[in-house]
């Protein structure tokens, strides 16, 4: 009698036991690139395409296409290679930008870009990691001119 309360009181106090719930955090994978912005208050999304030039030794391209839309609007933007934040105008002291859509090109006039990880090979002259965000307004092609807010970019390059 004494094994079969004995049993009872294992089982029950095995039972009456909570198990201890393990938490999982979830972590997604960084895009390798992206390239996103508003272009007076649309979304802009670069369909998976951005890319990165060497420009001599001093500055490098950022360029994101959205090649699904029927007018093939991109947003392109040229600067030093440095981390920081700085002014995008026409001056190429800094920073330059560009959007173009429909055939129509135009130019940064005022805005910024604030660079936040850079990773650059000097030897091949090219860029490996690139994350910023950025906005600007353009000039005046036609009577229109163009806004570009909440510019986010991050490019990984593929090895």
């Amino acid at each position: 009698m004494k094994k079969l309360i004995l049993i009872t009181l294992t089982c029950l106090t095995l039972y009456a036991c909570k198990k201890e719930e393990q938490e999982v955090e979830v972590i997604e994978p960084t895009p390798k690139k992206h390239f996103t912005a508003t272009v007076d208050g649309a979304e802009f999304k670069a369909n998976g395409f951005s890319s990165f030039m060497g420009v001599g030794s001093k500055y490098y391209t950022i360029k994101g296409e959205d090649r699904n839309a029927g007018n093939k609007p991109s947003i392109e933007i040229t600067g030093k290679i440095q981390l920081g934040t700085f002014p995008i105008d026409k001056t190429w002291n800094n920073y330059t930008a560009h959007y173009s859509s429909d055939g129509k090109y135009y130019s940064a006039v005022s805005g910024s870009i604030t660079v936040t990880e850079m990773d650059i090979d000097t030897v091949k002259n090219s860029v490996h990691l690139v994350k910023a965000t950025f906005n600007f307004k353009t000039d005046t092609v036609f009577g229109i001119s163009k806004e570009i807010k909440n510019g986010d970019v991050y490019y990984l390059k593929d090895f």
